[in-house]
């Protein structure tokens, strides 16, 4: 066999051993991503997330609907939604995670709505295959850090449209320079360099502008071929979906090129061919030229792009709740209550506990009008109002309730709960305190289905007007559209609102100098008085003891507070 020959065999056997490990590499990788996809599946998400990054979720939720949340800020917050999102997140892309997040923000007032996200809550648990195609799929589209992925569209559709015409010109001259090296050496030279000057200033002083709306170039380009790949399925049950997806991307395959033939001519990874390619680049402005026109489709076809990202977000997020569902003790499907229903201020759920707890205590409550709910310090009335408000907003939002049966209005859910002074505005406790409740009060005036979550109405001031004014308050939100539950420390509300509020209770008992509690919800208004027993079991003084204890005596008998 002649060299040449060798020389050919040898280039074919390396090229052949190239390919083979890249083959092999990417058959690992897969293997690997569907290890990872099937172990998330019914099992806690792992992932941990910035506030960067939950403040990107909050910004594009807020740009997209306005600054009146059905969750409003004070909700979310009294409530720990943020931990919740984090602990049901399944969602494989960033555009799920938008959807999951808005969903929760924005929950739904539409049973059309929600009975097509319980079809495919279905459908992704009773067919396994499909499923992990499709998340596979989404996966490719990744997580994003800082800022939401339609966020990075709108960063395109507001970036400012730059003429090509010069670009073109320099491009167009910087060519014939090259045509007049041949003709007319010197004066072709003495161009050519001319023009070489000028485009890679050009270049120079741009490319720093134009490098800033990569990134979201990059994601746009994901999401389009992500779209295209998902639009070559058949799934009967996903048609609609998958149909729109690929009708959509079809429409979008000019920008999908221009992208991935931006994004390769900027790079510099330093093989030589990129290199080559970008030098290229600068002197004939090619990426200016492309960067420009794809600024043009973009906002032209900003419409099928964000159809596009709420179709494959509703897909994650439909996967990433029936994944969540696998992970939950139990759960059932909400029932609400008739639009038509004149009375909203009903609720009865069976054995409700909070998402959030290692091991819950599951509470039955049934309501009609509101609930005053006593009892003493740590002993479950804060955690029982938040898995009433966690749960009233995830029956609307991904149609799962924690509870053995589940049944209300649409509610649209406000709390005021975990408030603090605001040091910085010079507002105390009192005052941060009205202001939530003003809020509460003025939503109650509208006609909709309100639940209202209150602890502790008044906190922040004296006994007297603290009751005084909490009771007022109180019987204003007794309306039939209102649900309100409200915990008190305040005994003497239970008696003045009897006729308006059913009275729960919560109870501890003190055994071998410990509190135990049972964290079970009770009828009734709390009968015992333990907080200067608990004084004893913390070690006070017994002189601090029994004189407490003297004080109380004495004021039940004389109806007065003396001095000591």
């Amino acid at each position: 066999m002649s060299s040449e020959h060798l020389g050919i065999l040898a280039v074919f056997i390396f090229a052949a051993a190239v390919m083979i490990l890249i083959l092999k590499e990417n058959r690992n990788q897969r293997k690997q991503r569907l290890e990872r996809i099937n172990n998330m599946w019914g099992n806690t998400p792992k992932r941990e997330y910035s506030m960067e990054e939950l403040a990107a979720l909050a910004d594009y939720v807020r740009r997209k609907n306005g600054e009146n949340l059905a969750v409003d800020d004070i909700t979310w917050n009294d409530l720990n939604m943020n931990r919740v999102y984090e602990r049901m997140n399944h969602c494989m892309s960033a555009c799920g995670d938008e959807y999951l997040y808005e969903a929760l923000r924005m929950p739904a007032v539409d049973e059309t709505v929600l009975d097509e996200r319980e079809r495919l809550f279905s459908f992704f648990d009773s067919h396994p295959k499909e499923r992990v195609c499709i998340q596979e799929i989404l996966d490719e589209i990744g997580r994003i850090r800082d800022t939401s992925i339609t966020d990075c569209v709108r960063t395109i559709r507001e970036a400012p449209t730059k003429n090509a015409k010069k670009y073109v010109f320099f491009s167009i001259s910087a060519l014939c320079n090259i045509v007049f090296l041949f003709l007319w050496p010197v004066l072709g030279l003495l161009l050519f360099l001319g023009f070489l000057v000028i485009n890679v200033v050009i270049h120079s002083k741009e490319s720093d502008e134009m490098d800033v709306y990569l990134k979201s170039l990059s994601r746009i380009l994901k999401v389009i071929r992500t779209a295209q790949k998902l639009g070559k399925m058949k799934i009967p049950e996903l048609s609609d979906y998958l149909n729109r997806l690929r009708e959509e991307s079809c429409k979008l395959k000019g920008i999908s090129k221009k992208c991935l033939t931006l994004i390769h001519a900027r790079s510099m990874d330093g093989d030589i061919t990129n290199m080559i390619s970008s030098y290229f680049n600068a002197f004939f402005l090619l990426d200016f030229i492309s960067f420009s026109s794809v600024i043009c489709e973009v906002k032209q076809n900003y419409g099928r792009i964000e159809q596009i990202i709420r179709d494959l977000g509703l897909l994650d997020y439909a996967v990433s709740v029936a994944s969540y569902r696998k992970e939950l003790p139990y759960y059932c499907k909400p029932v609400f209550l008739s639009p038509k229903c004149q009375n909203s201020s009903t609720m009865n759920v069976q054995d409700l506990y909070h998402p959030l707890l290692q091991d819950p205590v599951a509470n039955t409550v049934y309501a009609t009008g509101g609930i005053l709910i006593t009892g003493s310090n740590a002993s479950g009335k804060s955690t029982f109002l938040k898995s009433i408000g966690v749960n009233a907003i995830l029956s609307q939002a991904i149609h799962t309730s924690m509870s053995h049966s589940y049944q209300g209005a649409m509610y649209h859910v406000m709390t005021s709960m975990a408030l603090r002074d605001n040091i910085e505005n010079g507002e105390s406790y009192y005052i941060v305190e009205i202001r939530s409740l003003k809020r509460i009060l003025d939503q109650s005036k509208r006609k909709e289905p309100l639940l209202c979550i209150v602890d502790e109405v008044f906190r922040g001031t004296n006994t007297i007007e603290r009751i005084a004014a909490s009771s007022q308050v109180l019987s204003f939100l007794c309306k039939p559209q209102i649900l309100c539950m409200a915990a008190t420390h305040d005994i003497e509300l239970t008696y003045i609102l009897e006729d308006l509020y059913h009275n729960y209770h919560f109870e501890e008992r003190i055994a071998d100098q410990n509190v135990k509690f049972d964290y079970l919800l009770k009828e009734g208004r709390a009968k015992s008085r333990n907080a200067i027993a608990l004084l004893t079991v913390m070690g006070y003084d017994s002189e601090i003891v029994e004189g407490a204890k003297k004080t109380v005596d004495r004021f039940e008998k004389e109806g007065i507070w003396k001095r000591n």
